[in-house]
């Protein structure tokens, strides 16, 4: 039987560390989402610290693209869920943790019961919608939060300590991002030392906010070039018209800014696929022959090889936009019913829930 103060002797003779914070620690209750590159060592390093409790959630499978940096996985787990492989190896690793892997996408719907238990959450998600519903809702619950983000050899650090008159997301961001003014991963791509440098640091963020210590204020942006090696801190200011921080906003208002009732699932849509002209937006280099076997003979629209396809809709007929995963064809639609569209829908998911 391995001791805790054995297992935990190095880390526990830190100075202002000891026996009491290790403790602190065994006590927390984590939630990461996101099993992905970031989410990799930021799980790794919340486990061998000594956190007792984490919960995983992601709804994506492991694939061969991911092995490079995701080394939770081997090429045995492809097609396997990220979550549920990533508690097995946690659990073999961290003889004083316990994980709960959930392998949903968060939502709307669930995200308060998802979020409700945990004492902290870190965002290791790659979209902007994921990373501002998770926010809204930390700030609902007043959870801490530490959210990571890394494009290409850069990225960036923040923490939230929830508490109502402490900056916010918003303060810095009032209107939501949206996902395509930065690529992602699988878009522009990614070397694996700088998912793991910021994963780890993400880490070690949520270790001393867990300590009731945070290296990192709310309001400050801690961002690294790992080309370069250059670091900034930046830091904004709370805004006192912010009507999320303050609590002025409602949860049931703020949801209302991520309920679509422009997007249509992929079931309905097969069953209704001869109502609709399809338009696949994603770029050329997204394409394959394979992608549009699920409708069989219906035709298909690539915007890519129709400019300006979007200025002539008819609007006598339905058109259904869809992409990889559902989040720019739903901006896209989103921003033809502000001018003025009728009929246009959004595949929900993407061609990811084919």
């Amino acid at each position: 039987m391995i001791g805790m103060k054995e297992y935990f002797k190095r880390q526990i003779i830190l100075k202002d560390f000891g026996i009491l914070s290790q403790e602190k620690l065994l006590a927390s209750r984590v939630m990461v989402v996101g099993a992905g590159g970031l989410g990799h060592p930021a799980l790794v390093a919340l486990a061998l610290a000594g956190v007792g409790h984490l919960t995983i959630v992601d709804h994506d499978r492991v694939d061969v693209s991911n092995l490079h940096r995701q080394f939770l996985f081997t090429p045995m787990d492809c097609g396997k869920f990220k979550a549920d492989i990533a508690k097995t190896r946690l659990e073999t690793m961290a003889p004083f943790l316990t994980v709960d892997a959930i392998p949903e996408k968060i939502a709307p719907e669930n995200i308060i019961d998802l979020l409700k238990n945990a004492d902290l959450v870190l965002d290791c998600t790659d979209n902007f919608k994921a990373k501002f519903l998770i926010h809204d809702a930390c700030l609902s619950l007043e959870k801490k939060l530490v959210q990571a983000s890394i494009y290409q050899y850069e990225g960036q650090i923040l923490y939230f300590d929830g508490k109502k008159g402490s900056p916010c997301l918003r303060c810095l961001y009032p209107e939501m991002l949206f996902d395509g003014c930065v690529g992602n991963c699988a878009e522009v791509g990614v070397l694996g030392a700088t998912a793991m440098a910021f994963g780890s640091l993400q880490g070690l963020v949520a270790v001393e906010a867990l300590l009731e210590r945070p290296n990192l204020n709310p309001g400050e942006i801690l961002t690294f070039d790992l080309k370069s090696l250059e670091t900034l801190k930046h830091s904004f200011e709370r805004k006192e018209t912010c009507p999320y921080c303050t609590g002025e906003k409602s949860w049931s208002e703020i949801l209302l800014e991520y309920n679509s009732s422009y997007e249509i699932d992929l079931q309905e849509a097969i069953l209704k696929k001869e109502q609709f002209v399809w338009i696949d937006i994603r770029s050329h280099a997204e394409i394959t022959p394979r992608d549009y076997l699920f409708l069989k003979d219906t035709p298909v629209v690539a915007m890519c090889k129709t400019p300006g396809f979007c200025d002539v809709l008819d609007r006598e007929k339905k058109y259904l936009f869809f992409c990889a995963r559902g989040i720019r064809s739903q901006r896209l639609v989103d921003d033809l019913h502000h001018k003025g569209a009728v009929n246009v829908y959004s595949l929900k998911g993407g061609l990811s829930s084919c």
